[in-house]
């Protein structure tokens, strides 16, 4: 039986992306073989997308699972024609925050046939976003290093 080709990418501007494509590197799945690139291969059977507007640029987007890592929202990034329109035609999606939902519906996306794991990739199952006490502004980061201007 021959492998399913899963080819994983996202654009190399480094950090946290690249930190994701080498964990897929290190993967060893039975019955898949997974590479890793800047750019989609068209040599593959499926693909992932890591940031939500490259998705597009898959050759394949009803063979592609569609990464959302933030909660924008602007006016037409999701509909026909922008940044992330790829985003309505996705054969999966994987949510990092649960009210990514409620924006892509905002949006006008049906999820009810879109299969959608919902915790960043590669988190555990126990995963679970915390819960905002109130409404007031907040700044969070996370990081591995400081880099002086």
């Amino acid at each position: 039986m021959q492998a399913t080709k899963v080819n994983v990418y996202a654009g190399n501007h480094g950090w946290l992306f690249e930190d994701i494509k080498q964990h897929f590197k290190t993967l060893h799945c039975p019955g898949f073989e997974v590479s890793v690139s800047d750019r989609p291969l068209a040599a593959a059977d499926a693909w992932v997308a890591l940031r939500t507007k490259e998705a597009a640029a898959s050759p394949d987007i009803q063979r592609t699972v569609v990464c959302v890592h933030d909660l924008l929202s602007d006016d037409g990034m999701y509909q026909q024609g922008g940044s992330r329109h790829a985003v309505r035609d996705a054969a999966a999606l994987v949510l990092s925050h649960p009210d990514q939902r409620r924006i892509l519906i905002e949006q006008g996306i049906s999820l009810r046939e879109v299969p959608i794991l919902e915790r960043p990739l590669g988190a555990l199952n126990i995963f679970t976003p915390r819960q905002r006490k109130s409404d007031r502004f907040s700044v969070g980061w996370v990081g591995r290093g400081w880099v002086g201007l």
